[in-house]
């Protein structure tokens, strides 16, 4: 009797929980029904009007100064001052005194150039007066003679009155040179910009063309901005622009 037992319980439980399961699903209430909301587009309209205005062209291009330059000496000498400016990130002024070289070899050319135009000077003078004597000396044996001969150049001493102006203009141009050279000792920055870096020290000796420092403007700014074909036609006579 308990092994029958037993098998009615093991057959029996199983099968009780299925009907109960099913029973259970049948009887559970079904779940409110509600109609979907209804779905109305919302369209904005507006009327099309022809008219002028501005067109948005957006780019991206890369910020460079509009100029960017070395500092290089037209003259060779021993560095004698460096402006507290030249140093990198250093600020400075149009026209500011950055590096002077030595001054003292091309003051004294400028002081040689002078002596030389002065000497000159006395020589064409002192050749003018020579020349002029001679044609009245010729005009005096002329008249003596009662001819109408003709003096040569030599007699009348034009090639030495010429050769004496030609050293004298020479003398000039020498001494505009000296002083030319000597304005270069002072370098100075064309435009007020940044010192970018710089190389230089009081006491070396510069070479002629040797870059003591890279210097940029400060003032104004480049943007190269590439465009496509369809945003360049939206810029009016864009081919026909200047800079500036």
């Amino acid at each position: 009797m308990s092994k029958l037992r037993n098998r009615l319980l093991i057959v029996g439980l199983p099968v009780g929980a299925i009907i109960l399961a099913v029973v259970l699903i049948r009887l559970r209430p079904s779940p409110p029904r509600t109609p979907p909301p209804e779905r109305v587009p919302t369209v904005l309209t507006q009327e099309i009007r022809q008219g002028d205005g501005r067109l948005p062209v957006l780019g991206n291009g890369t910020v460079r100064p509009r100029a960017e330059v070395d500092l290089a000496p037209q003259v060779a000498g021993r560095v004698a001052w460096v402006s507290e400016s030249m140093v990198s990130g250093g600020r400075f002024q149009a026209g500011q005194l950055l590096v002077q070289l030595d001054p003292a070899d091309f003051e004294n050319a400028v002081e040689q150039a002078r002596a030389q135009v002065a000497q000159d000077s006395v020589a064409l003078l002192q050749a003018a007066e020579e020349a002029r004597i001679a044609q009245e000396e010729f005009e005096q044996f002329r008249a003596r003679e009662g001819g109408s001969a003709e003096a040569s150049p030599l007699v009348l001493r034009e090639p030495q009155l010429q050769a004496a102006r030609a050293a004298l203009a020479r003398s000039k141009a020498q001494l505009a040179t000296a002083e030319l050279n000597l304005s270069r000792t002072d370098i100075r920055a064309p435009f007020a910009g940044v010192v970018r870096t710089e190389t230089v020290d009081p006491g070396a000796f510069a070479a002629v063309g040797q870059s003591l420092g890279r210097v940029y403007a400060s003032d104004a700014v480049e943007v190269r901005v590439p465009l496509t074909d369809r945003d360049a036609a939206m810029i009016p006579a864009l081919w026909e622009l200047r800079p500036g």
